[in-house]
């Protein structure tokens, strides 16, 4: 029996959820070694060095095919979306109201709530084509 390939939108997504939690754990990796290397240390470091993890496994894991990585993939999306549109619109209305707003905060807020909406998008769009291939 052959083997038939994830729908394109489903493959898009998990490609970005691995490639962002990637980044963001290059990203924080470099941050935590420059932060030790100038004297600061900060004990609880291991749940954001951890954090990137959650957005890199599901991505993997709807690679090959895993309905829970799916549910766990979208619900851990939305529960990001809710709350990055609470706290990145406060950020960005207090920014407004004392005159300090930064184009690259306010892009950077931006791309926090783009970001997760598109894979959230592509995730729902091609549900029923996934769970039809899907083990």
């Amino acid at each position: 029996m052959e083997k038939v390939n994830l729908p394109i939108k489903t493959k898009i997504a998990a490609w970005l959820l691995i490639l962002v939690g990637g980044l963001l754990e290059i990203d924080f990796l470099i941050e935590w070694i420059k932060d030790i290397t100038q004297g600061i240390w900060y004990g609880s470091a291991l749940p954001f060095l951890l954090l990137p993890i959650v957005f890199f496994l599901p991505g993997i894991f709807i690679i090959f095919r895993n309905k829970s990585a799916w549910w766990f993939s979208t619900i851990f999306l939305l529960a990001i979306l809710i709350f990055d549109i609470t706290v990145g619109w406060q950020f960005i209305l207090g920014s407004v109201i004392s005159g300090s707003i930064d184009l690259i905060f306010f892009l950077e807020i931006l791309i926090l709530i783009i970001f997760p909406l598109i894979v959230f998008i592509l995730l729902l769009l091609d549900r029923k084509n996934f769970f039809e291939i899907a083990s």
